[in-house]
């Protein structure tokens, strides 16, 4: 997969990675292990990051 989301700044997300890897926690009917949740968490404060430069809350 991996599109990217270009964004304010140059940032770009890569937002097919992200929707893929849930799709497999989905299909496998597991929880994520400890490593996979930073991961996960990792992508999500950057996306949000992302936003918020976007819309000029932050530098």
């Amino acid at each position: 997969m991996g599109g990217y989301l270009s964004l304010h700044g140059g940032t770009k997300i890569v937002i097919g990675d992200i929707v893929q890897k849930v799709l497999e926690f989905q299909d496998e009917k597991r929880l994520l292990t400890k490593d996979e949740a930073y991961e996960q968490i990792s992508h999500s404060a950057s996306l949000f990051k992302a936003i918020l430069e976007y819309v000029g809350k932050v530098n």
